[in-house]
């Protein structure tokens, strides 16, 4: 258990971050073929898994 009263600090050293940048992830680019099949395996029509339940509910007083 840890001792409550010491800080914790890794085997490694403490994390530094002007030694150790941190990295933002990039988007890749879009190009005009991606946009093409953006939702290409969809069935027309229908909405996509994540957005089925928008279809059950029916908004309510208030809503």
């Amino acid at each position: 258990m840890l001792n409550r009263t010491e800080p914790y600090v890794p085997e490694g050293g403490a994390y530094l971050p002007d030694r150790e940048p941190f990295i933002v992830p990039v988007e890749p680019e879009r190009t005009a073929e991606y946009e093409e099949d953006y939702g290409a395996d969809e069935p027309e029509g229908e909405h996509p898994d994540h957005m089925r339940w928008r279809r059950a509910l029916r908004p309510g007083p208030g809503q």
